[in-house]
C-alpha cells in the first residue's frame, strides 16, 4: 500500500507560511477588512501566535508546539515589503482574529454574521478558501 506524504512549498502560492494558514479558518463574523474565525486543524491550533506589521515593519509572535525559535526566543522582528499598510492577526488555540487595511489577498474584503457568509461568496459554516475561491493546493508525493 503506498503512503502519502503532503509536501508544502514556497512555489505554491497558495501555502502560507505563517503560523495560521487564512484558507482553512471557518468564518464566524467578518465586516469588510476584519474577521473573527475558528482554526480546527489540530493539533496545529493548539497554542497562541501573532503577527503585526505596520508599513514595513513586522512583529511575529508564536508559543506553539513544535514552531521554531524566532530572533528572540518567541517573538521576531523584521522588515518587510508591505502588501497593506496595517495587518494584525492573533490566534490563540482554535479562534483566530485578522484585520487588514487595506484589505489584502492574505486577509480580503468579507461579511458573515454567525457563521453566514454572504460576501465573496454565500455560504454556512465556510472556510475562508473557499469563499476567496483560493483552496489550499497541496502537492502529494505517493511513496
Amino acid at each position: 500500500m503506498a503512503t502519502v506524504t503532503v509536501v508544502q512549498t514556497q512555489a505554491n502560492p497558495y501555502v502560507s507560511a505563517d503560523a495560521v494558514d487564512e484558507k482553512d479558518l471557518h468564518i464566524v463574523s467578518a465586516c469588510c477588512c476584519a474577521s473573527s474565525a475558528l482554526y480546527m486543524d489540530c493539533p496545529d491550533c493548539i497554542g497562541c501566535s501573532g503577527k503585526g506589521s505596520l508599513c514595513c515593519l513586522e512583529i511575529d509572535t508564536c508559543c506553539k508546539l513544535g514552531a521554531p525559535c524566532l530572533c528572540c526566543g518567541c517573538c521576531g522582528l523584521k522588515c518587510i515589503t508591505p502588501t497593506t499598510c496595517i495587518k494584525f492577526q492573533k490566534q490563540c488555540c482554535c479562534f483566530v482574529n485578522n484585520f487588514a487595511l487595506p484589505c489584502d489577498d492574505e486577509m480580503p474584503a468579507m461579511l458573515a454574521c454567525c457563521c453566514l457568509a454572504c460576501y465573496p461568496k454565500c455560504g454556512c459554516c465556510t472556510k475562508q478558501g473557499e469563499l476567496t475561491g483560493k483552496p489550499v493546493t497541496l502537492i502529494i508525493v505517493r511513496q
